[in-house]
């Protein structure tokens, strides 16, 4: 049987499926990667009739995965700009709560016993709040501006799972309530070493009517900006790279800018989580709910510990986490019994291995020299004991 010449053409960009995105996701996707001038969209088309001569190396095929790493470091080079620029904007705020409105405690909440909590100006309240906006404004607007990536595309909102979404809220609370005990274990060690740690940016004033805007701007605005930066932006972005890949340097970046030892690992596990109910789901609302329903509960939490007081308030703090850990045992035995669990994700591959792509990842200077100054930035808000 004759073979047509679409047979013998490789067109990566058109041959990738997005899974759990629908029609109208796809086309967008895949405008964007066609555009011959967006030097961020991962495209190879090619004859593998058409060989290439090498002086020294006779006829050799064209490789897809040279575009592929080229492309990718061009995406890195773009993340690490964003990522420098959301590092600009926490400096900022850093030595504006410390050195003008002399708060030496950068307005956070620290572990150890010779840090007391007390209220503070509402005006540092509303600063830091602006500030906790603008963090993820200006670098939201930076990557959409150089990316020119679609709405469709960065805010996919296909009709996933209702079951799975409610699911992955409830296991984003189980992955909180494990960090904050892991949390606390390691403030105890770093305590042995007379380092303090961040125990969760917290802030108090008197008036009522600015605590309530910072907890709005802190349990449900900023979520929303975080994941649209993080899970709509950045994630998307990468899928052209694979869905695996995606999830972990989406995870990497955003458990980095935290600045804080003590959480990175926790915030790590719940960026992967978020970033894989995202892509099941196929909706960034998922991220959305997953995001507010734990900062909400963690606001809940630090301000019933702070009211309670020490010994009571870590009671209290066991006691809903163990609350958490029964209501997940509960619904993933009904969902089992029921038939309704299937969660249907694959790893979408590419043409470089996951090894190749993240050695790739690790050679762009912008990416490398924002983790850098990220890790010094952490060292600097160390508190000594």
């Amino acid at each position: 049987m004759k073979k047509k010449a679409d047979d013998y053409m490789i067109d990566v960009a058109k041959e990738h499926e997005y899974q759990n995105q629908n029609e109208e996701y796809s086309s967008a996707f895949l405008k964007w990667r066609d555009d011959k001038k967006n030097p961020y969209g991962y495209q190879f088309v090619h004859d593998t009739r058409e060989h290439t001569y090498v002086y020294g190396e006779g006829y050799v095929d064209k490789k897809p995965a040279h575009a592929e790493k080229k492309t990718l470091l061009k995406c890195c080079l773009l993340l690490g700009i964003t990522m420098l620029v959301m590092l600009a904007v926490d400096v900022a705020n850093m030595l504006t709560v410390r050195y003008y409105f002399d708060l030496n405690d950068g307005a956070d909440i620290y572990y150890s016993d010779f840090y007391t909590h007390q209220p503070i100006d509402a005006e540092i309240v509303m600063f830091v709040a602006a500030f906790n906006l603008l963090k993820y404004i200006v670098p939201i607007l930076v990557f959409k501006f150089l990316s020119r990536l679609p709405v469709k595309v960065m805010l996919p909102m296909a009709k996933g799972s209702v079951k799975i979404g409610a699911f992955g809220v409830l296991i984003m609370l189980v992955v909180m309530a494990i960090g904050r005990i892991g949390n606390f274990v390691l403030a105890h060690l770093f305590a042995l070493v007379n380092i303090d740690s961040t125990y969760y940016d917290y802030i108090y004033t008197e008036n009522q009517a600015v605590m309530l805007v910072f907890f709005i701007v802190q349990c449900i605005i900023a979520p929303i900006l975080m994941e649209i930066l993080f899970r709509g932006l950045i994630l998307q972005t990468f899928r052209q790279f694979g869905d695996l890949f995606a999830i972990i340097i989406t995870g990497f970046v955003n458990c980095l800018c935290y600045y804080s030892f003590s959480q990175i690992v926790y915030i790590f596990c719940a960026s992967l989580v978020v970033g894989l109910f995202t892509i099941r789901t196929g909706s960034i609302y998922t991220a959305f709910a997953m995001r507010i329903s734990s900062r909400v509960l963690t606001y809940i939490m630090t301000a019933l510990s702070l009211q309670l007081g020490y010994i009571e308030g870590k009671i209290a703090e066991t006691a809903i986490c163990l609350a958490i850990f029964a209501g997940a045992i509960v619904v993933y035995s009904l969902l089992i019994n029921s038939g309704g669990w299937n969660f249907n994700i694959k790893n979408d591959e590419s043409h470089l291995t996951l090894g190749e792509k993240l050695k790739t990842s690790a050679t762009s200077t912008a990416l490398l020299a924002w983790t850098i100054l990220t890790f010094l930035m952490t060292v600097f808000t160390i508190k000594l004991l």
